[in-house]
C-alpha cells in the first residue's frame, strides 16, 4: 500500500449532517490487552513492544529499534491505547463509489490482542464537514462500513520518530556513595563547569573553592580569577541538578547523529558549548541558533543520537556579562585563614598579626579563638 500526507478535504457527500448525532465506539479494549501493535505510514513502520518486566502500574511501551532510554513511554502508550479503545464521530454503511482513501491511507495499525486475536484500523482521506473535521477509517477488511475519527486520533497514527523521543534532555545528577562529597540538600559541587562559544560573553571556567573555613563557594578560574557569585553559579549547575525538559526533538538519528546532520544545524560549530564535571559524571552540551525560531536553540547532550529543541530562556545566563559571574560581597576570606593586617594611612604603615587556635568545646564541637597583635602586644577588636 501507498502512504501520503493528509493534504486537502476530501468531498463530505459520503456522511451526511445526519450522522453528527452520537458517538460510535469501533473497538473496546484495554492497552493492557494488547500484545503489539504495528504502525505504518509515511514516515515508515513502528513495531510497538511492551517490556517484559513491566510492572504492577501497567505495560510499558516501546518502539523496536529504538533505544528505550530514549524513548517517551508515556508517548506510546497514548498511542497504543487510541488502537485498542477507539470511538468515531460517527458511522455510515460504505458506498462504494466513494473514493475513501484507503487505497493510499494515511496510516494502517495492525493490533494483536493478547488473546490471539487481531485487527487492522486503516485511516484514508481527512474529512471535513461544516464544524466537524476528522479522516475515514475502516476496521479489518470491512468494506461495509465506514467511518470518521476526529482529527487527533487519526493524527496520533500519523506521527513520525521524533514524537516519541524523550524529550527530557539531561537527567539530574543523583547522589551516590561515590559522589555525595558534591551534594548538600541538593548538587551543590563540581570539579569544574566550563563555558565557551561566540554566545558567550568570555570562555570561562568555574570550580570550587576549597580552602578551610573560607566563606567563599565558587571561583571564577579563568578568564580572571574571582570569587564567584553563589546565586549565578547556581543557576548555571541548575542543567545538571534538575532534569532539563526542552520543548522537543528537531531530530532522532538511529546509531547517532551523522556529521551532515549537525552541520545541517550548525552543530559542527556550535554557537555555545557547556561542560559539566561532577565525580565521574561529565556532561558536554552544545547549542546552536535555531534557524527557524530565534527564542529557541537547537541543542546536542554528550553523544546522544537526538538534536533537541530547547528555549534559549533556559540558557540565558550565556548572556551574563563577566560582572554578573563575580561575587559583589568584598573581603570574603574568613578571619581564621588571615594571618597579617596592613592598613596605611596618609603614608603611616600599620601591621596587625592573627593567630588562631582551634579547640573542641565539650559538646565535641570545633571552636575557634582568633588573637590579634599590634606592636607585639594583643588587643581587644
Amino acid at each position: 500500500k501507498q502512504f501520503g500526507k493528509s493534504s486537502g478535504s476530501s468531498s463530505a457527500s459520503a456522511v451526511s449532517e445526519s450522522d453528527k448525532s452520537t458517538l460510535v465506539n469501533i473497538i473496546s479494549y484495554e492497552t493492557d490487552d494488547v500484545k503489539s501493535v504495528e504502525i505504518k505510514n509515511e514516515y515508515g513502520t513502528f513495531d510497538f513492544y511492551y517490556d517484559k518486566h513491566s510492572d504492577e502500574e501497567g505495560k510499558h511501551w516501546y518502539i523496536k529499534g529504538i533505544s528505550e532510554e530514549y524513548i517517551n513511554s508515556e508517548l506510546t502508550e497514548l498511542t497504543v491505547g487510541d488502537c485498542a479503545n477507539l470511538t468515531a464521530l460517527m458511522r455510515r454503511e460504505a458506498d462504494s463509489s466513494f473514493d475513501y482513501g484507503f487505497g493510499s491511507p494515511q496510516a494502517v495499525a495492525n493490533v494483536t490482542l493478547e488473546s490471539g486475536e487481531a485487527y487492522t484500523l486503516t485511516i484514508g482521506k481527512p474529512f471535513k464537514n461544516g464544524n466537524i473535521e476528522g479522516a475515514y477509517a475502516k476496521v479489518s477488511e470491512d468494506e461495509s462500513v465506514v467511518y470518521v475519527l476526529d482529527t487527533e486520533t487519526s493524527e496520533y497514527l500519523s506521527r513520525e520518530t521524533v514524537y516519541y523521543i524523550n524529550s527530557t534532555a539531561v537527567t539530574a545528577i543523583e547522589k551516590t556513595d561515590s559522589n555525595s562529597e558534591y551534594f548538600g540538600d541538593s548538587l551543590e559541587g563540581f570539579d569544574y563547569i566550563t563555558l565557551s562559544g561566540e554566545n558567550v560573553t568570555a570562555d570561562y571556567r568555574f570550580e570550587m573553592y576549597k580552602r578551610e573555613n573560607s566563606s567563599v563557594k565558587y571561583r571564577m578560574i579563568s578568564p580572571a580569577v574571582y570569587n564567584a557569585d553563589d546565586e549565578t553559579i547556581s543557576t548555571v549547575l541548575s542543567i545538571v541538578s534538575e532534569d532539563l525538559e526542552t520543548g522537543g526533538v528537531y531530530e532522532f538519528q538511529n546509531g547517532g547523529l551523522s556529521d551532515k546532520l549537525l552541520k545541517e544545524y550548525g552543530l559542527d560549530n556550535p554557537c555555545a558549548t557547556l561542560v559539566y564535571k561532577v565525580g565521574k559524571d561529565t556532561v558536554t552540551i552544545k547549542l546552536q541558533q535555531s534557524d527557524t525560531d530565534e527564542k529557541y536553540y537547537a541543542m546536542t547532550v554528550n553523544q546522544d543520537p537526538i538534536i533537541y529543541k530547547v528555549t534559549r530562556l533556559s540558557f540565558d545566563f550565556l548572556e551574563y556579562d563577566l560582572y554578573k559571574f563575580v561575587s559583589s560581597a568584598v573581603l570574603l576570606e574568613d578571619i581564621t585563614g588571615i594571618k597579617t593586617v596592613d592598613v596605611s594611612i596618609e603614608g603611616q604603615k600599620y601591621e596587625f598579626n592573627l593567630k588562631t587556635a582551634k579547640s573542641t568545646n565539650e559538646d565535641d564541637e570545633e571552636e575557634y579563638n582568633t588573637t590579634v597583635k599590634f606592636d607585639g602586644k594583643n588587643i581587644d577588636y
